[in-house]
């Protein structure tokens, strides 16, 4: 596989965190000749730093939402949803 095919790998295994940092990782490992382990290991923290970094933007955006809606008037379910994004958020920051 050639490098446009990992990152479209990737991409198809939902990946894309890797994908986006793949080659500055590569170069990196071949700078400093990284173990391959230590390389491997963080492009696995790029995907968990993404995964997180979006889902913390989810919980911001819903809070955003869910409060400028008004108290008489919030739709049923929003709450709900706002408490397991924050307890996602709270349960991935925690690890």
């Amino acid at each position: 596989m050639n490098r446009i095919e990992i990152e479209r790998a990737l991409r198809e295994l939902r990946l894309s965190g890797i994908a986006e940092t793949l080659s500055t990782r590569v170069m990196q490992a071949q700078a400093a000749q990284q173990p391959f382990l230590e390389t491997f290991a963080a492009m696995l923290q790029d995907e968990l730093d993404r995964r997180r970094s979006r889902l913390s933007d989810i919980a911001v955006a819903v809070l955003r939402k869910a409060s400028s809606v008004t108290p008489g008037r919030r739709k049923a379910g929003a709450s709900g949803r706002l408490a397991s994004l924050s307890k996602g958020v709270l349960t991935q920051s925690s690890r």
